[in-house]
């Protein structure tokens, strides 16, 4: 769980809200009625939400666009088939493609009503966004 609070550190710049208490993580949860991994929670904790490159996770103590509650509830309004039990991890604002987590922490891709595993952990998916932004 706390490598991914390292990996995160490590980037610069970086660009992050307020870290997310207990109560606000708890709050968020249930408003979407679900439970984040536990990765997502200390991600939260530690961070709020975070800015990279052309890198933007979702997160608490942000604007709307940023924010995972809005963000998911939004998503699940406009697209009727958006899954109940995952929450958006980032908006790529392509036509509806999104980056899913689920409460074990597996990453899914959702393209316009299509979801696919990705990753294993968030981890792996901050891997993926630094080798993505290292290739520009």
């Amino acid at each position: 769980m706390l490598q991914v609070i390292e990996e995160i550190k490590k980037i610069h710049p970086l660009y992050h809200s307020s870290p997310a208490s207990s109560e606000q993580i708890k709050q968020a949860e249930s408003e979407l009625q679900l439970t984040f991994s536990d990765d997502f929670k200390t991600y939260l904790s530690h961070f709020g939400a975070v800015s990279f490159e052309a890198t933007e996770w979702m997160g608490l103590n942000v604007d709307d666009y940023c924010h995972v509650v809005v963000a998911t509830l939004e998503a699940r309004k406009y697209n009727e088939h958006f899954p109940k039990d995952k929450f958006i991890v980032e908006d790529w604002h392509m036509d509806n493609y999104f980056i899913l987590s689920d409460k074990s922490g597996n990453i899914y891709s959702w393209d316009n009503g299509t979801e696919a595993m990705a990753y294993e952990s968030l981890l792996d998916y901050l891997k993926s966004c630094l080798n993505r932004a290292s290739s520009k």
